[in-house]
């Protein structure tokens, strides 16, 4: 029927935008997906149905399937992984190396390793100990005398092993100040976030030329990988709510890896600028004798600044994901399935090139001749 009818092409229409949207907005449903349960294996399955024509026929290498090498060990950690555990000594209650045997009457003992059994205790971050300093009232003058120790205790009164523990807990695990304060609130050894800051910021400023050393390393690298990630800063969020809807208004943490003589130094820098911008604020003290550096990233125009003078490389593993997204919302599925057989190639060669221990320019060569 005519009713029936266009409410049918009503619902064909629909799909279609659906689909359209999917396709043209960046942030694919598979992308949305990946953020919230985390992403799985990208690797190519097999398929029977694959066509003999999209197989890279004329390449140096090709993959082949191996077996998986069954890895050795039982799945328990070794007690020499224990570095910090306290050493206690367990005797024998009633025996002691050179005795007779009790069991034969006819050998001695001697002995043996000594079996290590590995015992656990729970316990806060950050502890703590009440000092009770005696103090003398004169009942004449009413004058107070106080144990010297008081001055030493609260001349020392956050140990640097806390600032120590806040940092790893912040910003080696990402747990919040405030879920810390809650924390330790609930283990009976409280400690505001605002304190928390303040020890941080304490314990960061005399290390800060380390900071800045590790930038001039970045800048005289032999490869720099750079990423911006999002974050939030509360003095820039205030600043936000008066700014005009002309100014910028972002938040970024750029995250740098610099690569030099198999060295890694990892730098962070947050703030209202991209990581073009930060790039081109770090290769400022590079050197003039070092020539052009080697810079990593993905292919966002804001992670290129025109101006840069570097051999520019971009991400094999963005690109190849993109071919992903487009078979997994059937968009060009042969073409796509195409190029990541293409793709595996590269990978493939670039597995054996670092397993023959090739030099960078070697490696180029191989992947030139064969990729």
């Amino acid at each position: 029927s005519k009713d029936s009818q266009q409410l049918l092409i009503k619902l064909l229409k629909w799909a279609m935008w659906i689909n359209r949207v999917l396709e043209l907005k960046s942030l694919s449903m598979k992308r949305f997906k990946r953020m919230i349960f985390g992403s799985k294996t990208e690797k190519t399955k097999k398929d029977k149905n694959n066509d003999d024509d999209d197989k890279p026929s004329d390449a140096g290498n090709s993959p082949k399937n191996k077996k998986a090498k069954k890895k050795n060990g039982n799945g328990r950690t070794s007690s020499a992984k224990y570095s910090v555990a306290s050493d206690v000594d367990h005797k024998h209650e009633s025996l002691s190396s050179g005795d007779s045997c009790p069991e034969c009457n006819k050998g001695h003992l001697y002995n043996l390793s000594p079996s290590i059994i590995i015992t656990f205790q729970g316990n806060q971050p950050i502890t703590s100990k009440k000092n009770s300093v005696e103090r003398l009232r004169c009942s004449g003058c009413g004058y107070v005398f106080t144990a010297s120790a008081a001055e030493e205790l609260r001349k020392n009164q956050y140990n640097e092993s806390v600032s120590t523990a806040l940092a790893l807990m912040r910003y080696g695990m990402g747990l919040p100040s405030k879920r810390l304060e809650e924390f330790q609130k609930i283990m009976g050894v409280p400690i505001s976030d605002s304190m928390q800051w303040k020890l941080l910021e304490d314990a960061a400023s005399p290390i800060f030329p380390i900071y800045l050393s590790l930038k001039r390393f970045a800048a005289n690298a032999d490869l720099l990988h750079h990423d911006d990630t999002y974050l939030k800063i509360l003095d820039l969020m205030k600043e936000n709510k008066e700014m005009t809807a002309k100014q910028r208004k972002g938040m970024h943490t750029t995250a740098f890896v610099a690569v030099k003589d198999k060295i890694k130094a990892s730098i962070f820098i947050s703030g209202r600028n991209h990581a073009g911008e930060n790039l081109l604020d770090i290769l400022e003290e590079r050197s003039s004798e070092k020539g052009k550096i080697i810079t990593m990233s993905d292919a966002l125009s804001r992670g290129m600044p025109k101006d840069l003078d570097a051999e520019i490389c971009n991400c094999l593993s963005h690109a190849r994901r993109k071919f992903i997204e487009l078979i997994d919302m059937n968009i060009s599925v042969r073409e796509s399935k195409h190029m990541k057989k293409w793709l595996g190639v590269i990978y493939y060669n670039d597995t054996k090139a670092k397993e023959k221990n090739l030099t960078d320019h070697e490696r180029l060569e191989y992947h030139q001749k064969f990729s």
